[in-house]
Formats: C-alpha cells, sequence, structure tokens
C-alpha cells in the first residue's frame, strides 16, 4: 500500500512539492479536501457531492475529468485545511480569499474602464454572482468570469483587456484559427493564480466555435435582446456589477449546463442553492424558458438536479411533448454530472445532445449533419476519438 498522495490531480491549489497538513474531522462537507484510501493509495481529492442520505461522497481531483466513484467514511483519514509550502504553513481559507481578492481587483478594473467607456456587459458568472448570492468568498479556486458583450462592443473591449495586461487568446480548432467564434477567452498571469475573462457574444448554449450547428437549437438573438433588458445591479467589493435578475439567472445557468453536457458538480449545486435559498417565481421563469423554446434544453437539466440533488423543480409544469419526455427519461440514464472525458469526447456528447434535443424536422437535421463544416468538424473529431481509445 503507497503513501504517496496524487501529485498533480489537484494542481494549481495545491502543487507536488507541496506538504499536505491533514486534519482528522467527523464531519465533511462540499469543497472539503479529504484524503483517503481507495485501491490501495492514498489520495487527496475535493468532495463534490453528498449523497441525500449522506451515506457516501463523490470526490474529484480539481485537474481530473474524471470522479472517484463512491468514497465512504471509513474510508477517509482526514480533510487538508493547509499546506506547508517552503518551509511555510498556508493555509487553504487563504489561498481561496487570496485569489479572490486578485480577482476581484481585476474585475473592478475592467468594469471602470467598461463603464468609462459606455460599454454594456452583463457578467453572466463568476466571483460576484457567488459573493453576492453567498455573502463570502468561495472555498474553491475560480478558473474564470464569464462576461456578456454585444459583438459590436468586441473591438473596443478587446483593445480595454489588452490594455489593462491581458492577452487574448487565439480561438482554434485542430490547430486552426477560428473566425466568428462566440467566445473569446483573455488570460492575465496574476499572482497566485491566473486570471482569466471568458468574453461572450452571445449566451452560450451550443457550440462557440463550429456554429453552423447551433442552427438546430432556438435563435439566441431574441434572448440576448431579454437579458440586457433585465439587468439588476449589485454592489460586492465597493464595486457595482451589473448581473441578472434571479429568474433569468436560473435560466441562463440552465442553458449553460446544457452547454457542458449537464456535467460540472459546481454548475448543479449553483443552481440548486439558487433555487433553494433565493424567492424564485416559477411561473416567470417558465415563462421565459417557453417565450424561447428552451423546454427541450432545459427540462433535462432540471431532472439531473432532481434526480441528483433533489431540488424542488416544478419540471412537470414544462410543456414538453410525450417523445421528448420520454427521450429525456431515457438520457438521464447515462448522466453523471461528476465526470466529464477527453475534449472530443465532449464534443461528440454535446453534438448529440444538440440534435437529440433539437425540436426542429427531421429534414433540418439531416441538411444541417451532411453540411460541409459539420463534416469537416466531426469525421477529425470521431477519427481522433477512435484512434485515441
Amino acid at each position: 500500500m503507497t503513501n504517496k498522495l496524487s501529485q498533480t490531480s489537484m494542481v494549481p491549489l495545491i502543487l507536488p512539492s507541496d506538504k499536505p497538513l491533514v486534519k482528522k474531522s467527523v464531519r465533511y462537507k462540499i469543497d472539503d479536501i479529504v484524503v483517503f484510501y481507495k485501491l490501495g493509495q492514498l489520495i487527496a481529492h475535493r468532495i463534490i457531492y453528498i449523497s441525500p442520505s449522506k451515506k457516501y461522497y463523490i470526490t474529484k481531483g480539481d485537474n481530473k475529468n474524471k470522479d472517484d466513484g463512491k468514497i465512504y467514511k471509513t474510508q477517509i483519514l482526514g480533510k487538508i485545511e493547509a499546506i506547508e509550502r517552503n518551509r511555510q504553513k498556508i493555509k487553504l481559507s487563504h489561498l481561496y480569499l487570496a485569489q479572490s481578492s486578485v480577482y476581484l481587483e481585476e474585475l473592478k478594473k475592467i468594469n471602470k474602464a467598461l463603464v468609462g467607456n459606455k460599454i454594456d456587459y452583463i457578467v453572466l458568472k463568476g466571483l460576484p454572482l457567488h459573493i453576492h448570492f453567498n455573502h463570502a468568498p468561495p472555498q474553491r479556486i475560480y478558473y474564470d468570469a464569464d462576461l456578456l458583450i454585444n459583438k459590436e462592443n468586441l473591438e473596443k473591449t478587446t483593445k480595454i483587456l489588452k490594455k489593462l495586461g491581458f492577452r487574448k487568446i487565439q480561438p482554434k480548432l485542430y490547430g486552426k484559427k477560428v473566425k466568428n467564434a462566440s467566445q473569446v477567452s483573455f488570460l492575465k498571469g496574476t499572482k497566485p493564480f491566473y486570471t482569466t475573462i471568458d468574453l461572450h457574444l452571445e449566451p452560450a448554449i451550443g457550440f462557440t466555435k463550429l456554429r453552423k450547428i447551433n442552427q438546430l437549437l432556438p435563435p439566441t438573438e431574441p434572448f440576448q435582446i431579454h437579458l440586457f433588458k433585465k439587468i439588476k445591479y449589485v454592489l460586492v467589493n465597493e464595486t457595482e456589477y451589473p448581473i441578472l435578475e434571479i429568474e433569468t439567472t436560473i435560466v441562463l445557468l440552465l442553458l449553460h449546463f446544457f452547454h457542458h453536457n449537464f456535467q460540472g458538480a459546481h454548475r448543479a449545486l449553483l443552481i440548486d442553492s439558487l433555487i433553494r435559498k433565493q424567492k424564485v417565481d416559477w411561473s416567470k421563469l417558465i415563462k421565459i424558458i417557453c417565450k424561447f423554446q428552451f423546454q427541450n434544453q432545459v427540462y433535462l437539466g432540471l431532472l439531473v438536479l432532481k434526480r441528483y440533488y433533489k431540488t424542488p423543480v416544478p419540471y412537470n409544469k414544462i410543456s414538453l411533448n410525450l417523445g421528448q419526455k420520454l427521450l429525456s427519461c431515457i438520457l438521464i440514464r447515462f448522466i453523471s454530472p461528476f465526470s466529464s472525458g477527453g475534449k472530443n469526447k465532449e464534443r461528440i456528447k454535446r453534438f448529440a445532445f444538440v440534435l437529440l434535443l433539437s425540436s426542429q424536422p427531421l429534414t433540418q437535421k439531416i441538411k444541417i449533419l451532411r453540411h460541409k463544416k459539420t463534416r469537416s468538424y466531426f469525421l477529425p473529431t470521431i477519427k481522433s476519438f477512435f484512434s485515441r481509445s
């Protein structure tokens, strides 16, 4: 039996050279990093899920796609609250707070520059939302902040971010530059962790690079107009940020959950938390879903929340034809929000969900499948996936 902890699965929070300091505990919660034995190996990973019965936990490394399966309390030796780095003891809570402080400082600069240049934008997700709704900094690493702007402001916003020290990451697909991508990322080498800004030109529902396939989805233009009409301002760290009203926020997060193939426990947990803790007008929320024809994309996400988190969602009030309801009930059996695969696998899954949950007629689906851009995208993806397998 080895006593060596996994070396890179918790990077960038815990580095290979760090010495984790383990403390025994009788209670564990979401986001605790616990040390446990499994298959003769000593592992330190984050708790991402606690079963409703409290009988088992599910853990995953921050730097891993696959979860560890069910972990029972008898397997856990304790939790990591601090590490020893360069002969200094550092509490993990201090690292989380340091990252939050740096991120908020960068967002404050961005907000000031965008407001000063009269560029409308919305914080779709990220630290301002977390702190506003939870009234405390997160106890995990935040990897990015999502901002929505209108396409005509892209060039001006890019110049602002570059002036603030951010570097544009050119969207690529199979090593080739992608024109007209609906998402552009910017990176800044801040310490102790990088700061990443994802700039969205439209709500991310389907594909951000191969947008031809998005013709199978409801149009996003009317929804984007709606989003900019539903802005409210919240004060976080002495800065006012534009976010969305709660009903629109939940709809957007459900669509984002669909965009990520209903994967990511932190995504599901955020939606569950908002539904439980905020006063939600469900008739208003369902009206938004129906108005923009997002029933097919949202329904399955609500089923995932109900199955794994017992989230009190009135999913039966969403009007859906019998075929789509039956399909969703079948698909839910194959969905786990805890693990994801490699890029190629996720691309194939995303396309499958877009295709299966599209309300477009079969002729339109076949037309999209046969289109040159679709074939040029998926043939290399499928080939690469099976060659790796």
